[in-house]
């Protein structure tokens, strides 16, 4: 993205900002001056929808505060009125709430939120077989695994990884549902990357060989060229366990020809995370690279 286009993409997200606010506003008296009270859930959709929009900006505590608000209504709805058709949406907007928490640091904060997310939607998919929220509730615990991961608890992070795989793992392999393929990918990635901390060498090396082979097939099979720097990175974080097990040929010649990859999608991405992988690949790696 060059600056002039991204220039243009930020004047369309503050436009959208805009725009949330005027409809946010005329929804809210709508609700709360006229009794418009079926009208509650748009209005905390709207607000969501801002929340959105404020954190693609980068104002993470207006998102927070969206987030919050959204959840306020939706909570009001569901528990109160007896909107229980409005669970799941309840749902996503205290995931969404935790996400800005944790962007904010308060790990604990979305922790609470991660855990009361997932409640709800354990509740929906097991007891009332909403089972198309069931990669929800996967994305929810992936989320809870990353808090704990920050917080230093790399066991339970695990533990959690392990839900949300194997949840992945039934969707795609008997259900069908190849497009959660990628998320299958960064699940066993993430556990992989939580027992190499564990000093789980071999168990980090079978799930980033896993995630490898579900990468090359979406990226060489199916097209999806803008996962070849994630299937790059997953490629030197194994270079460096095989190191570590004293595989050194392996791990260089794997090394070296993901740099290589990595570079040029750096190159046509721009993206941040790939660039972060590269510095600390060429850290680790630096004696066989």
């Amino acid at each position: 993205m060059n600056k002039g286009t991204e220039l243009g993409a930020l004047g369309d997200v503050r436009g959208a900002v805009a725009a949330y606010d005027e409809a946010v506003a005329v929804l809210r008296r709508l609700v709360g001056r006229d009794g418009r009270h079926d009208l509650a859930n748009v209005l905390a959709a709207a607000v969501a929808h801002k929340g959105n929009a404020l954190g693609a900006l980068g104002d993470v505590r207006g998102a927070a505060a969206a987030y919050d608000e959204a959840v306020a209504i939706r909570r009001r709805l569901v528990e109160r009125d007896g909107r229980h058709e409005l669970a799941s949406d309840l749902a996503h907007a205290v995931v969404n709430k935790g996400n800005a928490l944790r962007a904010l640091e308060d790990v604990q904060g979305a922790m609470a939120a991660y855990d009361e997310a997932i409640a709800i939607l354990r509740r929906l998919v097991e007891r009332d077989r909403r089972t198309e929220l069931a990669s929800d509730l996967a994305k929810a615990v992936m989320n809870k695994g990353n808090a704990l991961r920050s917080l230093g608890d790399v066991r339970g992070a695990v533990a959690a990884y392990d839900e949300a795989v194997a949840i992945f793992r039934r969707l795609v392999d008997r259900n069908g549902r190849t497009d959660l393929a990628n998320d299958l990918a960064k699940a066993v990635a993430s556990e992989g990357i939580a027992l190499r901390s564990l000093g789980d060498v071999r168990g980090a090396v079978v799930t980033y060989d896993e995630a490898i082979g579900i990468l090359r097939r979406l990226v060489d099979r199916d097209g999806r060229t803008e996962l070849a720097g994630d299937l790059a990175a997953m490629r030197l974080y194994r270079a460096e366990t095989l190191l570590q097990l004293g595989e050194k040929a392996a791990a260089q010649t794997e090394a070296r020809d993901a740099m290589v990859v990595l570079g040029k999608e750096i190159q046509r991405t721009q993206l941040a995370e790939l660039q972060k992988v590269l510095d600390w690949a060429n850290s680790a790696l630096k004696d066989i690279l």
